[in-house]
């Protein structure tokens, strides 16, 4: 079997946009979207007050639709592989 081969973008800002596009996937597989979303959690390697505006304005565009939904942001030391940079949760109630 081979390996798939996969690379995470190099900045925060990119990935968080894919983390992003990734939870729209997730959302769309259940039958929900973006405006369903009650809560995010955000986690960011070695967090700085500054990556805050980068975080924000690749998130705004998945909630332009209307106000965001409430978020967290959580600094932690490490994710589940090195490249990462961000990982997002996303809690949605659909009704």
């Amino acid at each position: 079997m081979r390996k798939a081969s996969w690379s995470a973008p190099a900045t925060l800002a990119a990935q968080t946009a894919q983390a992003m596009r990734n939870v729209g996937l997730a959302l769309a597989a259940a039958g929900a979207g973006f405006a369903d979303v009650v809560k995010i959690t955000t986690y960011v390697v070695n967090y700085q007050p500054e990556q805050r505006a980068i975080i924000g304005q690749a998130r705004a565009p998945f909630f332009a639709g209307g106000p965001p939904p409430a978020s967290t942001l959580l600094g932690v030391a490490a994710l589940a592989l090195p490249e990462w940079l961000v990982e997002i949760e996303a809690i949605a109630v659909v009704g």
